[in-house]
């Protein structure tokens, strides 16, 4: 059970991340250039980190759902196989 929240977290994290980072740029902008243009780039980098979003939804369930956070970096591997040989069907 603890895994599922650690794993919902790090999502949690780095869309909120992206979202900050998107509404600060899009303010940022608005601040030099003027409303239209700021909102179009806005706008841009929302569907943006809509699609990044639906990419690693996509490329998480095609890997089992489990992501491993590790020094080099983010990887996936098969956390249904490893629970089907626990035997085990729920963390506690």
């Amino acid at each position: 059970m603890k895994n599922k929240y650690i794993e919902s977290m790090k999502y949690g994290f780095i869309v909120t991340g992206m979202i900050v980072i998107v509404l600060f740029i899009g303010y940022c902008l608005f601040k030099v250039m003027g409303v239209y243009f700021a909102f179009l780039l806005s706008t841009l980098g929302v569907f943006g980190l809509v699609t990044l979003i639906h990419w690693v939804w996509n490329y998480k369930e095609q890997t089992s759902n489990k992501i491993t956070l590790t020094e080099e970096g983010i990887f996936f591997s098969n956390a249904v196989t490893d629970k089907k040989k626990k035997g085990s069907e729920d963390d506690v």
